[in-house]
């Protein structure tokens, strides 16, 4: 899928598990591997916080060099009780200084950034998503052989949000280019099918990789919807 705001660095955080584009057909079971017990039934309150340091390391391209300092991640997990149905909120920030040099010429430390946020429903309702926002800004290589620092690289700013239905069959994306100041805003509506796929918000594919039984599944598809392409496609997942 294209998401060219996103750095390598964010990608590298997720290589715990495989993810490409295709697919047929398969559904899960998702489970709760945050309890201290899956066959525990009570509904608890849940507050986890992970940190992570990102580090780089250089490649071998000769034309020019990117440097990366001062990176973070950070991961929250909160749970929170509405009308006695249990929604959990995922919140990721990461956070990274880059440096791009071309012919002995540097640039200054530019930041990159990607924040993001996803509610959804309980496990037993299939974690069906309700509400989702990333926003991202990176400066990204555009040339595999700049002939100067003003070529070799450019800066995405941009915010994407996607609102779903009560029952998670119709959704809402609206993509915005914050470095444009009109013909910005890009909204499109789409419907969800339940029938052959999980269906999940891009936002919470790394939590649902926890809530997966790798004892009884080893591989399985989701359904996503890709803003940039307009258009739902498979995500083949191999644990």
């Amino acid at each position: 899928m294209k998401r060219k705001f996103l750095t390598t660095a964010v990608t590298a955080i997720l290589a715990a598990t495989t993810l490409g584009a295709c697919g047929t057909n398969y559904k899960v079971s998702f489970m709760d591997f945050w309890k201290k017990s899956v066959a525990d039934s009570v509904i608890n309150t849940v507050t986890e916080v992970s940190e992570y340091n990102v580090s780089f390391q250089n490649g071998t391209n000769t034309t020019y060099s990117v440097a990366y300092q001062n990176g973070t991640y950070k991961t929250t997990f909160v749970s929170e009780t509405v009308d006695q149905k249990i929604i959990y909120h995922y919140t990721t920030e990461f956070s990274i200084e880059v440096q791009y040099t071309v012919n002995g010429q540097s640039s200054a430390w530019l930041q990159d950034s990607v924040t993001s946020t996803v509610s959804f429903q309980s496990s037993k309702n299939a974690l069906k998503p309700i509400l989702s926002e990333k926003h991202g800004v990176n400066h990204s290589p555009i040339n595999i052989a700049p002939s100067s620092l003003e070529t070799a690289y450019t800066k995405f700013d941009k915010t994407i949000k996607t609102v779903y239905d009560e029952k998670c069959e119709n959704a809402t994306t609206t993509v915005t280019d914050n470095l444009l100041t009109k013909d910005n805003v890009q909204t499109d509506t789409f419907e969800i099918s339940h029938g052959t796929y999980n269906y999940l918000d891009n936002e919470q594919l790394a939590f649902a990789l926890r809530c997966i039984d790798t004892g009884a599944t080893t591989s399985t598809k989701f359904s996503v919807y890709d803003p940039f392409d307009r258009d739902k496609q498979k995500i083949n997942v191999n644990c």
